[in-house]
């Protein structure tokens, strides 16, 4: 065993390379880790897609996805309504009503990332992978949107 593992750097370096010397994470545990941590938000309601321009007629006074190229997507549940604009530069303009709703949270496959939303319920974010999701924390509940392809 060595004496100098005194400095934590020194120390950190001796496990990076104990860690890096071993066998790679087998990526069939990487997906079963995945589904372990996704079983965990299982409380969460799922909204329900009630409007997507890509598949509904446009209603009359909405704009059309066509013109300036958005897609226009609505959810809801008991709680909750959600308004989302998918750009075609990888943005996302929405909003959720009621607009106590402070949190929320945009998800990829890879990544999560907190979502500002205002005193009004709006929100805006970039996103730069093709599918993502919604999630907002109304106190105690948990909505999430099912996924959505840009």
């Amino acid at each position: 065993m060595r004496s100098d593992l005194h400095e934590d750097d020194i120390l950190f370096d001796v496990l990076r390379r104990a860690v890096d010397a071993g066998d790679p994470i087998p990526a069939d545990a990487v997906m079963t880790a995945r589904a372990v941590f996704e079983l965990s938000r299982v409380d969460s309601e799922l909204a329900q897609l009630v409007f997507d321009s890509m598949a509904d007629a446009v209603p009359v006074g909405m704009r059309s996805g066509a013109a300036g190229g958005a897609r226009s997507l609505c959810f809801e549940t008991s709680a909750l309504a959600i308004d989302v604009e998918v750009l075609d530069d990888g943005s996302i303009v929405g909003q959720v009503e009621p607009a106590a709703v402070t949190r929320g949270r945009v998800e990829t496959t890879s990544t999560g990332t907190p979502l500002l939303v205002d005193a009004g319920g709006r929100f805006r974010a970039i996103v730069e992978e093709p599918r993502f999701r919604l999630r907002f924390e109304l106190g105690a509940r948990s909505v999430t949107t099912p996924w959505i392809r840009r």
